[in-house]
């Protein structure tokens, strides 16, 4: 009876041995499972759009600064692609980027997707048409990059739905620079600003001293990305025939001022000064140089032009300014001195002129910290002398003449001084013509010689400048 109980008590135990190794084997196989379906995700993703991604990323030594991957959305959905930047290195450009980009998007250019997200380590951050990127794919080869990268921001969402960047209208190059400023940002929101934070050097590798510059690739396009205004001084020269020396203070228009071959350039506000003083003569002492051949003012008036000028928040002034024998740079002929000391008493320059037979347009310059920087190198501001013709000539205004206005070159642009006529002197009446703004008088000497006259009329609105000495008497337009 012992031994039938004693039996019937193991029975239970071994009825339970093969229970238990089910429940291990279910265990083994559900395991097997998600590993076979999890690596037979990551197996699709990976040979269906990953590895185009890493051969773009791998061919082209350029792209080679870029670390990314690309997938599903949320690995599963075929109709959504993800390209998440995960890393970049120290030599890296915004343009390098984007370039690996646009490169990815013609590798996958035959399939269609309806949604592509741009990511950053993980982090979903803008949305694109899948449309959008299949066209940037199938034109990537023909199309301009930079209009690519102009025009790109416009067509992305947040991920909340929004489009937060914008669309802009107005002048070309006031949209060009809004344009590349937009697409700055849309970098930084990307993936920059989270990479930074993630490692703020960004070191390119363990030995290599480079740092981010994500206007490396831009600059050739547009050399004021990361730019800031600044006077830039050119150091002294000391001529070695008369031991003169000769300095040069300049800066860049915050505007471009044209544009050659998809590049944008810049128009430079220059001061000469020889022996720390202006300089004179034949030498423009203040003057704009820009990119063209300037619109003169008429047939007869080859070596002049119209501007119009603001300082600051002040009232637009309208001028007749010189044009230099190279046709590229304009200043104000006989008002140069004024115009420097106007230039020391504001902030902002905003200057109105023309390309020959082509609309007006505008730059603007910032003046800030100019008198400081010609303090700095002992540069006279004060007691400056007019030139005209390369004669000395010490200016006196008229009462209730405008502001005098004038810019400067960086290779003393020549000032044309052949006179082209000679006459009479002008009447009380035509020395006050209304229509021939800051009417001046005074005196000039020529060494060796004794002194002469100078004085300024209007006739039928144009405005002229007479000098005459002893028995000789000339006039120019």
């Amino acid at each position: 009876m012992e031994e039938i109980e004693q039996k019937s008590a193991d029975e239970p135990g071994r009825i339970g041995q093969p229970h238990s190794k089910t429940i291990r084997n279910f265990a083994i196989v559900g395991c097997a499972l998600v590993v076979l379906i999890l690596g037979g995700t990551w197996a699709v993703n990976y040979f269906t759009v990953n590895t185009k991604l890493q051969h773009v990323l791998s061919t082209d030594p350029r792209n080679r600064v870029c670390k990314a991957n690309a997938h599903f959305g949320g690995w599963v959905n075929p109709r959504t692609l993800v390209f998440d930047v995960t890393g970049i290195t120290g030599d890296a450009t915004r343009l390098d980027i984007f370039r690996a980009f646009l490169e990815f998007a013609e590798a996958m250019k035959d399939r269609h997707f309806t949604k592509v997200v741009l990511a950053a380590r993980g982090t979903s951050k803008f949305t694109l048409d899948g449309n959008y990127f299949q066209e940037l794919g199938r034109e990537y080869s023909t199309q301009n990059p930079m209009y690519t990268v102009r025009t790109f921001p416009p067509h992305l969402a947040a991920m909340d739905g929004t489009k937060p960047f914008s669309e802009y209208d107005g002048g070309l190059f006031a949209v060009l620079q809004k344009e590349m400023e937009q697409f700055t940002d849309f970098s930084d929101q990307w993936y920059l600003k989270d990479l930074q934070a993630g490692s703020p050097s960004l070191a390119s590798d363990a030995s290599g001293a480079a740092t981010f510059d994500p206007c490396e690739s831009v600059r050739e396009s547009d050399p004021h990305c990361g730019w800031k205004p600044h006077w830039e001084d050119s150091g002294t020269s000391v001529s070695a025939i008369d031991g003169v020396k000769t300095e040069f203070l300049s800066i860049e228009s915050t505007e471009p001022d044209g544009i050659d071959f998809g590049n944008l350039h810049y128009a430079d506000l220059r001061i000469c000064f020889e022996n720390g003083k202006l300089c004179g003569g034949k030498h423009v002492g203040v003057g704009v140089t820009v990119h063209g051949m300037l619109a003169s003012a008429g047939y007869d008036s080859e070596y002049s032009t119209a501007v119009r000028l603001k300082f600051d928040d002040d009232k637009p002034i309208s001028q007749m300014w010189g044009i230099s024998d190279s046709h590229d740079t304009l200043f104000p002929y006989g008002k140069e001195g004024q115009f420097l000391s106007q230039l020391t008493q504001h902030n902002k320059l905003v200057l109105e002129f023309s390309y020959y037979e082509k609309a007006a347009r505008t730059v603007t310059f910032d003046l800030a910290g100019l008198t400081e920087k010609m303090k700095l190198d002992n540069l006279e501001l004060s007691s400056v002398k007019e030139s005209k013709g390369g004669a000395e000539v010490n200016t006196t205004r008229s009462e209730g003449s405008a502001a005098n206005v004038g810019p400067g070159p960086t290779t003393q642009p020549q000032i044309h001084t052949d006179p082209d006529e000679a006459g009479p002197k002008p009447t009380a009446q035509a020395r006050t013509d209304t229509r021939c703004p800051q009417i001046e008088t005074g005196t000039f000497v020529l060494s060796p010689g004794p002194a002469g006259h100078f004085w300024e009329f209007c006739t039928n609105g144009e405005r002229k400048v007479c000098f005459s000495q002893e028995t000789t008497e000339f006039c120019f337009k």
